[in-house]
């Protein structure tokens, strides 16, 4: 599945200052692809997270489109969007996420408990795709940082997403773990999802097919 953006933008008003617009991002063009790894490079505040969030359907850019193949997400209605979003999109988010209250299989296995469903041969693979499988029975605050944010690649892959958003996954962990986090999200774009990082990791371009760099809201693509 592709993922294309056309001219999208987003503006947020400013309460403090009346009504003063602030551009988060500027109008720009962007495009992912199926098996390919995509990073967006920049510091905190200018802009990658607002830009996931708009890409992944979460928020209605100001301006522009984003089509996933010839789909026009944000001309669905709030139902369509969310049923299409928990079809095709995964999300691993900043920062710990998971359940604290929930064993490591029972936080993987959430997405599609939500649902009705609940696969734990596809868990279990998963878990063993990212060398957790040991972990099953474990409690979140048993797990090492990197453990953890395997969890959350895993339980954002349960449902078998086209495309794959993952947003400061690497944010605080160690140089051992930041490889080993960046190397799954590799293998899963090698697998054919449709990948995207935003980070500030200088180390994420070499596993990227294509790098982007963001800065003050302006999107630029980068040599690599």
């Amino acid at each position: 599945m592709q993922v294309r953006a056309e001219k999208i933008k987003k503006d947020f008003i400013r309460k403090s200052k009346g009504t003063n617009i602030f551009t988060a991002v500027q109008s720009c063009d962007f495009t992912m692809n199926q098996g390919k790894l995509t990073v967006i490079r920049g510091r905190s505040g200018g802009g990658k997270s607002t830009l996931m969030n708009m890409l992944s359907g979460i928020l209605l850019p100001t301006e522009g489109i984003v089509y996933y193949d010839d789909v026009d997400i944000y001309s669905l209605d709030d139902d369509a969007l969310s049923k299409f979003r928990n079809e095709n999109i995964g999300y691993v988010p900043q920062g710990k996420s998971a359940i604290t209250s929930l064993t490591v299989k029972e936080n993987i296995l959430l997405p599609q408990i939500m649902y009705g469903q609940e696969d734990e041969k596809r868990a279990l693979e998963l878990m063993e795709e990212f060398d957790i499988i040991n972990l099953e029975n474990a409690m979140p605050d048993e797990l090492s940082g990197g453990e953890l944010r395997r969890m959350a690649i895993a339980r954002a892959l349960i449902r078998k997403p086209k495309v794959l958003f993952a947003d400061e996954p690497t944010g605080d962990l160690d140089d051992e773990n930041t490889k080993v986090v960046f190397k799954s999200l590799k293998q899963v774009a090698e697998d054919g999802t449709a990948v995207l990082i935003v980070t500030h990791e200088s180390e994420a371009e070499g596993y990227a097919d294509t790098v982007f760099r963001m800065d003050a809201g302006v999107l630029s693509e980068q040599n690599i």
